[in-house]
C-alpha cells in the first residue's frame, strides 16, 4: 500500500508524483500476489481497524448518551 500525506492543498504536481511513485512501485517492487485491490469500504474498515476505530456502535440504544453533563 502506498500513502503518500499531503500538508497542503493538493496540487496537480502533486498528482504526477503520487503517480510516478505507484510507476514505480507497481513495475519494481509489488510481487504477484500483491494484486488485491480493496473497495473503499474495505480500505476504510481496514485503516479504522488499524486505528482502533470502530465503525459502529456497539449498542445502538446508548449511542449519543456519553456526552458529558
Amino acid at each position: 500500500m502506498l500513502i503518500d500525506l499531503k500538508r497542503d492543498k493538493l496540487t496537480h504536481q502533486d498528482l504526477g508524483q503520487m503517480q510516478m511513485y505507484f510507476n514505480y512501485f507497481d513495475r519494481y517492487v509489488k510481487t504477484e500476489d500483491e494484486l488485491y485491490l480493496p473497495s473503499k469500504e474495505e480500505l476504510k474498515r481496514q485503516l479504522e481497524e488499524a486505528a482502533g476505530i470502530t465503525g459502529h456502535c456497539e449498542n445502538p440504544d446508548q449511542e449519543g448518551t456519553d456526552d458529558v453533563r
